[in-house]
């Protein structure tokens, strides 16, 4: 990627600026309040629009639209207005004096029919203890604005209030109150925590520290340390040719994102506010230059990997879903842990950590799930982070899922592939893993039948009822569970997995073939998990090639949505799968009668297909950041799901789907992912063991543990780093044999044709670089020897 161009200078401007936090002033929206959400729970009504929000009005208004609160409160009912800080931060309210906003009714209204409110810390979980608004406004006359005015010291001296982080107020809530079962309707206006407790408004802030700035193909970015104190505010100007500065934004994290388009030259100003204070202006600027196809890969890949690197848990483990500056809460996504090990490797090879913080970091997760409860060796759904117990994700699912398992496993596989290093750390990661893959019973989730179940429980058994079958997301249960220390075997494959050749589609649809699974193939996760470090380009067996399977369901995923305009789809806006959807979450999927999906796009569906289908979904690539970037491209990357027809973009992260952009966008690009795991003697015994044939001649690579010597049945390797020599020592006498080295990249060197020699022959080294290869020894009547060995 492109270096941006960085200027930085200091000047302060004389203008005078006050800063107030803010939870409502106006929606950019001319419907709805993107971060209002309205929660009923019957029989007591909230009017909600566009899902859970809630709904605006121009029409009544102290300026631009207010919030509109339609409520009935029933007894045994209950609702609720949460009305959160744009861009879904917080505001330190731990020194600000008081909270006003406007108050209107179109009839009157008894103070006592007004609703409770409340304060909501940043976990969502402490809120401060209900008040009636009866104390702080009599009875509201008809059509009228009536400011009400609520002092915070009472609020924060209040014990009941002890445990509320006020540096942290993630929003100002409405509640049910009385429960008088009348219809009412109150519009609020500017929501505004003011006024400063005890600051010196002429006392100044310093500058911001540590600040950085860089331009990408059509957005800048911009960063700075955090704040050493609370009660901050970065806000950010651009200047126009006449050096006046217009404000862009304000934010509580650490950096901005701006996007200006391609080609671009901005100047920009930023300074700290924090109650009425500031700081002097920094001068910035920066270019946005066009990139490559390989450049904007590698941006994207960048941007998601934050999500697993910066969004992690302190131990690293993957939190389940991610909002940015938001605590993540204390869920630990099992299966989306899989692709936090995976992301390592990649964020190594692209050095954007070092090879030692990646290590690290992957031995601290293995330590977190080996410390973890397990079931019969597998792990639970969802795990609390710090009790390492499991949480519930349904009643009777309360125990092991072996679809998350399996998922969490191959990305632990695909680590111990990739730190193959002899430091303790290395050495400790691929022991850990190797302990922790052999304790999977995968035998007991078989209940003594041929079908693996998907969940078993401490309490209920394997009451759920649910076994792992075909085709869907979860062949990598079966590669792993034929290839463990309490491996399966093939009978389970056939008789649990394929029922018996069952999972067989073999009709057309848009002209494409679909080989197994549901019409029309169903959401596009189902062709990508189980091939993240499994490579299907090659892979085949008595039921399908799976080249076919994943290219074929990802074209008709996309020719469904040619087919289906109406929806907001296009060419370039294509890509049905499970991710949130408007008011809830759904596995949206083509189908004949168009009732599966309501035109919600999952920018991983596409971006994971990048490996199968690069002329679809690269194009897709550049039409989501370039044209839909500045509503859903953010600091991790794409938000998780946007819908067009009802102008939406879901407010976070979900772990299960960044993973597969960040994932298959390398594999794309390297192959890496495929290579770590097609070269792990565990996936290749899998394999073997179920008759699925793969891509031997790329990876039928079988490697050693121990250095510096590396031994495979009939064939030793000694190297010798000073000299760059290689010694080959063999049991038999061989006439003739090709040496050829490997890198990590698949790509091939020649070495030697070895003519004649006994049990013992040297090749030198010297054209290679230092690396991790492949020793690939190969004589002339077929037999051949494969042997890792490390240059450096």
């Amino acid at each position: 990627m492109k270096k941006a161009l960085l200027i930085l200078f200091t000047f302060i401007f004389s203008q005078a600026f006050a800063q107030d936090a803010y939870f409502f002033r106006n929606s950019k929206n001319a419907e709805y309040y993107d971060t209002g959400l309205a929660f009923p729970t019957a029989p007591s009504l909230l009017k909600q629009v566009n899902g859970d929000k809630l709904p605006v009005t121009s029409a009544v208004a102290v300026e631009g639209n207010a919030l509109e609160l339609s409520y009935t409160s029933m007894p045994n009912g209950q609702w609720k207005a949460v009305i959160i800080t744009p861009g879904w931060g917080f505001q330190d309210l731990s020194v600000k004096k008081e909270i006003t906003f406007m108050l209107r009714s179109e009839v009157a209204l008894a103070a006592n029919d007004l609703p409770d409110f409340s304060l909501e810390a940043q976990t969502g979980a402490n809120v401060t203890a209900k008040q009636p608004l009866a104390n702080y406004i009599k009875d509201l006359p008809a059509q009228q604005w009536v400011k009400v005015t609520i002092p915070l010291e009472a609020l924060r001296k209040d014990a009941a209030n002890a445990n509320i982080d006020f540096q942290k107020i993630k929003g100002f809530n409405f509640e049910q109150g009385g429960t008088d079962g009348k219809p009412h309707t109150l519009y609020v206006d500017n929501i505004t925590a003011t006024g400063a407790q005890g600051v010196d408004p002429n006392q100044p802030l310093p500058e911001l520290n540590n600040l950085k700035i860089k331009g990408y193909d059509s957005h800048i970015e911009i960063t700075f340390d955090a704040p050493s104190a609370t009660g901050y505010q970065a806000a950010l100007y651009h200047i126009n040719r006449q050096k006046d500065t217009v404000e862009v934004a304000t934010t509580n994290l650490n950096h901005f994102m701006d996007f200006v388009g391609q080609d671009t030259t901005v100047q920009y100003a930023v300074r700290w506010l924090q109650n009425g204070r500031k700081s002097p202006y920094q001068l910035l600027k920066a270019s946005t230059k066009t990139m490559t196809d390989q450049q904007l890969v590698e941006m994207v890949q960048e941007h998601t990997f934050r999500f697993f690197w910066d969004g992690a848990f302190a131990t690293g483990v993957t939190a389940e879903r991610r909002t940015v500056g938001q605590d993540p809460g204390n869920i630990v996504a099992t299966g989306g842990s899989g692709w936090g090990f995976m992301a390592v490797p990649v964020g190594v090879k692209h050095q954007w950590i070092s090879r030692a913080e990646g290590a690290q970091r992957v031995l601290n997760m293995l330590n977190f799930f080996r410390g973890a409860e397990r079931f019969h060796g597998a792990w639970a759904h969802w795990i609390d982070i710090n009790t390492g117990k499991a949480i519930p994700f349904s009643e009777k699912d309360n125990g092991a899922d072996i679809v998350e398992t399996a998922l969490l496993a191959q990305g632990m596989i695909a680590t111990s592939s990739y730190f193959d290093g002899s430091n303790a750390t290395e050495t400790m990661i691929r022991s850990r893993v190797k302990e922790l893959l052999n304790t999977i019973e995968w035998k007991w989730f078989l209940n003594k039948g041929n079908s693996i179940f998907w969940h078993w429980s401490p309490d209920y058994g394997f009451a759920m009822n649910h076994t792992v079958h075909g085709f869907n997301e979860a062949m990598i249960v079966y590669v792993l569970a034929a290839a463990g220390e309490h491996g399966v075997g093939k009978v389970p494959y056939d008789k649990g997995w394929a029922m018996d050749g069952k999972m067989r589609n073999g009709q057309t649809f848009y002209n494409f073939k679909l080989p197994l699974g549901y019409d029309m193939g169903g959401s596009l996760f189902l062709s990508q998990y189980s091939f993240m470090v499994v490579d299907p380009n090659g892979l085949s067996d008595q039921y399908a090639k799976y080249d076919e399977q994943v290219i074929n369901q990802t074209k008709i995923n996309h020719a469904y949505c040619v087919a289906n305009t109406s929806k907001g789809y296009s060419n370039l806006i294509w890509g049905l799968t499970a991710s949130d959807i408007p008011g809830g979450y759904f596995a949206s999927e083509p189908s004949s009668s168009g009732a599966n999906d309501d035109g919600t796009i999952a920018p991983t569906a596409a971006l994971g297909a990048m490996a199968y289908t690069p002329e679809l979904s690269l194009p897709t690539l550049k039409k989501f950041y370039r044209e839909l970037g500045p509503k859903i491209f953010k600091w991790y990357g794409f938000r998780d799901a946007f819908n067009t027809h009802k102008d939406w973009v879901a407010a976070g992260y979900l772990a299960i789907d960044e993973g597969p952009i960040l994932v298959m966008l390398e594999n794309y690009s390297s192959g890496l992912l495929w290579k770590l795991g097609m070269t792990s003697p565990y996936i290749q015994s899998g394999l073997k063991r179920l008759n699925i044939a793969w891509n031997k001649e790329k990876y039928d690579v079988i490697t050693a543990a121990t250095k510096p010597v590396e031994r495979m049945t009939d064939a030793r390797v000694f190297v010798n780093q000073n000299q760059q020599l290689l010694r080959i020592f063999t049991k038999e006498p061989i006439k003739r044999a090709s040496v050829r080295a490997i890198s990590m990249l698949g790509q091939s060197y020649a070495l030697a044709n070895l003519q004649q020699y006994n049990t013992y022959s040297t090749v030198r080294l010297g054209h290679l670089a230092a690396g991790i290869y492949f020793l690939q020894f190969e004589t002339q009547d077929g037999k051949h020897a494969n042997v890792k060995f490390m240059l450096k």
